[in-house]
C-alpha cells in the first residue's frame, strides 16, 4: 500500500514527537534519551528538510515565521543576560541552549505545512502509545522512571494509582483539544474513540492540573457542542454517569487524598510552588535588566546556576512557575508570545473550538508549561495552527484558498 504525502507526514511527526519525549522513558527506547535526543532531533530536522522537499513551499511561510524570529530573539538576548548578570561565557551557553533545539521545528511546520488531519493521526497515535505505557506501568511490564529530585524521595499521591512517571502527557491535553474538536464537528464513533483513548490517557498519566481542566472541558463539549437527539444524549450521559461512578467508587481513596492533599498545599504558605513564586519574583533579579530580558538558562558552572540547583534542597525549583519561569530565564518576549496567541484566539470569532480549547487551558494552567524540552511542541502547534487558521490569503498559495482548505489542510 502506497502512503500519500499526509500520512508520511504523520508518521514523520508520530516520530518527532516520540523523540521530544526521549522515547516515553522505554527501555528499548533509551537511545532516544539524553544528548541522543539532540542528535536524533536535528538528524529528523534535516530530514524533514529534504524528505518533504518541494520548491514552491516557500510562500507563506515569512509571515508565519515572525513568532519563531521573536523566541529566537530572546534566546539569543538571554544568553547576553546570562553572561553580563551570572558571567556565563558563550561557549557554556551553547552547550546549555541545545534543549532549545526544539525552536527550529517552528520553521519546518511552516515549510512542510502538515494538515490538520496530518497532525492528529500522529497525536492520536501517540495518545495510543501512551496509553500502552501508562499501562504496561501499572501492571509492571515497564518500569515507571524514577525521578531523581535532590530534596527528597517523597512520591506523589497518585504515584501508586498511574503513571507518574508518564511524560508527554501535556502533549495528550493538547491532542485531546483537538480530538473533541473534531468530534463536535463531526459526531462519528471513530473521533468519539480517539477522543477516549486521549481521555484515558490523560486520567492515567495521573496528573492532578491536567485532569482540573480535561474533565471539565471533556464534559462542557459533550453536553452542549455535540448535535444529537436529547433521548440519545441523555443515554450516553447516563452509561457515562454509571462508568464513572464505578471508577471513582473503586479508586475512591486515592481521590479524597488527592483533593486533601491539594487542599493542604495550596493552602500551605510553606507549599514550595509559593515559595518558588517568591523567591523568583521578588529575590532573583539582579536589577532592572532581567526584568525585560531574562537571567538566561544557567550552568553550574557559575554562582546562577549553583543557586538554582542549591534551592533544590529546599524542593523550590524554578520550572514549577511555569511561564513565569520562562519570564525569569527568558524575559517577557516568550510570555508575550505565548499570551498574544492564546488572548488572540479567544477573542476571535472565526477561530476553531479545538484552539479555543487549547487556549484555555494553556492560557488558564500556566505553572504547566514551559520553555524546554518535551513543553515544546505544546508551543508550536499552537504557533502553527494558530497561523493555519487566520483568515488571510498570506497563509496559503493562491491554489489553497481555491480547493477544500480541510482536505489540503
Amino acid at each position: 500500500m502506497r502512503l500519500n504525502e499526509d500520512n508520511k507526514i504523520s508518521i514523520y511527526l508520530y516520530f518527532v514527537l516520540l523523540v521530544s519525549q526521549s522515547g516515553m522513558q522505554l527501555p528499548f527506547l533509551h537511545f532516544m534519551e539524553g544528548n541522543n535526543k539532540y542528535i536524533l532531533a536535528g538528524l529528523l530536522l534535516i530530514a524533514g528538510l529534504f524528505f518533504f522537499y518541494k520548491k514552491k513551499r516557500m510562500p507563506g511561510l515569512f509571515l508565519g515565521m515572525k513568532f519563531f524570529w521573536w523566541l529566537l530573539i530572546a534566546l539569543v538576548v538571554s544568553v547576553v543576560m546570562a553572561f553580563i548578570e551570572w558571567n556565563q561565557d558563550f561557549t557554556t551557553s551553547i552547550l546549555v541552549y541545545r534543549y532549545h533545539l526544539w525552536l527550529f521545528f517552528i520553521p519546518l511546520f511552516f515549510y512542510i505545512r502538515p494538515s490538520v488531519h496530518s497532525i492528529s493521526n500522529a497525536l492520536f497515535a501517540f495518545a495510543i502509545t501512551s496509553c500502552i505505557v501508562c499501562v504496561g506501568q501499572m501492571i509492571g511490564i515497564f518500569p515507571i522512571p524514577v525521578v531523581e529530585t535532590i530534596w527528597g524521595d517523597e512520591m506523589d499521591t497518585l504515584n501508586e494509582f498511574g503513571g507518574h512517571g508518564i511524560v508527554g502527557v501535556r502533549l495528550i491535553a493538547i491532542s485531546l483539544y483537538l480530538f473533541l474538536g473534531e468530534m463536535a464537528t463531526k459526531y462519528t464513533k471513530k473521533n468519539v474513540f480517539k477522543v477516549l483513548v486521549a481521555l484515558t490517557a490523560v486520567i492515567l498519566s495521573a496528573q492532578r492540573a491536567m485532569m482540573l481542566f480535561a474533565l471539565p472541558i471533556t464534559a462542557y463539549v459533550f453536553l452542549f457542542k455535540i448535535k444529537m437527539s436529547v433521548t440519545r444524549k441523555i443515554a450516553i450521559s447516563f452509561m457515562f454517569s454509571i462508568v464513572a461512578i464505578v471508577f471513582f467508587v473503586n479508586t475512591g481513596d486515592i481521590w479524597l487524598s488527592l483533593i486533601s492533599q491539594t487542599t493542604e498545599q495550596l493552602g500551605d504558605k510553606d507549599y514550595n510552588r509559593w515559595l518558588a513564586v517568591d523567591f523568583f519574583i521578588n529575590k532573583y533579579n539582579k536589577g532592572t535588566l532581567p526584568l525585560f530580558f531574562g537571567n538566561g538558562l544557567l550552568s553550574l558552572k557559575n554562582a546562577g546556576g549553583r543557586l538554582l540547583y542549591e534551592l533544590g534542597y529546599l524542593g523550590i525549583y524554578i520550572d514549577d512557575i511555569g511561564m513565569l519561569g520562562v519570564w525569569v530565564r527568558y524575559g517577557i518576549i516568550p510570555f508575550v508570545v505565548l499570551y498574544y496567541i492564546v488572548v488572540k484566539v479567544l477573542l476571535s470569532k472565526t477561530m476553531p473550538l479545538y484552539l479555543k480549547l487549547m487556549c484555555i487551558h494553556v492560557g488558564f494552567l500556566p505553572t504547566s508549561w514551559i520553555l524546554l524540552g518535551p513543553h515544546y511542541f505544546v508551543l508550536i502547534l499552537l504557533i502553527y495552527l494558530y497561523c493555519l487558521n487566520l483568515p488571510s490569503k498570506n497563509y496559503c498559495r493562491q491554489r489553497d484558498v481555491n480547493n477544500n482548505v480541510e482536505q489540503i489542510f
